[in-house]
């Protein structure tokens, strides 16, 4: 007959079943304290939940597999005990949450729409249910959520959550269809923007008013655009019949940039859009050149289809024997 029963109980004799004295619970609890949960919140099937911050009773020791890492709690508002991990559980109140939210507070995504593997999306404006504090390091100045439509739980940063559902720079929607009228850039880990290239619209930039993020199609990732270099129609042709990605040649001065790059006479370059500028504007070229770094502008009167001469119909590249004193008649340079 165990204490607090109506009738006895007829139990099969195991040594693991009884002991004379009181069992020892791990972590150092004892039966009936009082502790906090300080976990990520969970509901389950039969409508039972964990909450960050609830208080609860040690019921006993966990069951199965969880015997030596957890204890079985007893929370008011359940109607069965749950199994809690000891790193989960606490004798004092768990620290507020931080942004000064709360335990099922609702918030909405505010970044760069985002897709997972396991199907789970983040999309701007989608709403969620803070569940508990981030566990990982770079999230500390954030919360674990629970989008809804997701299986998961996502932990996000403050910046990238809001009270109220937010709103895009520009009019623009996620979803919408916009043009790239800008020059052309290559990233490191493959990805390019590419002028006249259409892509869609996933999100906002945080912190930036005057930018969006657009997926462009063959890359990996959201790009962070400028909106003066987005538009719904595509961009006007380029000064002189160009096209972007074609093969042109500089005709115009030497030149070395601060940060390494340079502009060589008869140097081949692709072609990365427009120029900018007063001085440029359709006039000019955006020209990307290999070895370098970044685009330059060009106008339309230093650049040409073919290979420039040089003089006496010279060309850059080719080879020639030279005459002068010091030099061997026999061993050939390069112009």
């Amino acid at each position: 007959l165990f204490d607090g029963n109506k009738g006895n109980s007829q139990v099969l004799f195991k040594h693991t079943a009884f002991s004379r004295e009181p069992p020892h619970l791990p972590g150092g609890f004892a039966l009936d304290e009082e502790l906090y949960y300080n976990g990520t919140g969970t509901k389950f099937d039969n409508g039972d939940r964990l909450v960050y911050g609830w208080r609860g009773r040690v019921a006993g020791q966990a069951a199965g597999d969880l015997a030596r890492t957890a204890v079985a709690m007893r929370f008011a508002h359940n109607q069965l005990t749950i199994g809690c991990y000891l790193r989960n559980l606490t004798r004092d109140p768990p620290p507020p949450l931080p942004g000064g939210f709360a335990p099922d507070d609702l918030v909405y995504y505010n970044g760069s729409s985002y897709s997972f593997d396991n199907g789970d999306v983040l999309i701007f404006g989608e709403r969620g249910t803070v569940v508990g504090p981030p566990t990982l390091a770079s999230h500390a100045e954030g919360l674990t959520v629970l989008f809804d439509g997701n299986k998961g739980t996502v932990q996000v940063v403050l910046n990238q959550l809001s009270r109220e559902p937010p709103q895009l720079p520009g009019g623009y929607n996620v979803g919408d269809h916009v043009y790239f009228s800008g020059r052309s850039e290559f990233f490191d880990d493959g990805d390019k923007l590419v002028h006249g290239q259409r892509g869609v619209v996933t999100g906002r930039v945080v912190g930036e008013d005057g930018e969006v993020a657009v997926k462009f199609p063959g890359n990996t990732e959201s790009i962070d655009c400028y909106l003066s270099e987005l538009s719904p129609d595509r961009p006007p042709p380029l000064p002189g019949g160009y096209s972007v990605g074609e093969q042109v040649y500089y005709t115009g001065g030497a030149e070395k940039k601060k940060n390494g790059d340079r502009l060589v006479y008869g140097a081949r370059a692709e072609v990365a859009g427009p120029a900018g500028g007063d001085d440029y504007a359709g006039k000019g070229l955006a020209l990307l050149f290999n070895g370098n770094k970044k685009s330059y502008d060009s106008l339309l009167t230093t650049l040409t289809r073919d290979p420039p001469r040089l003089s006496d119909g010279h060309r850059r590249g080719d080879r020639r024997y030279c005459r002068e004193e010091g030099f061997s008649r026999d061993e050939p340079g390069e112009v």
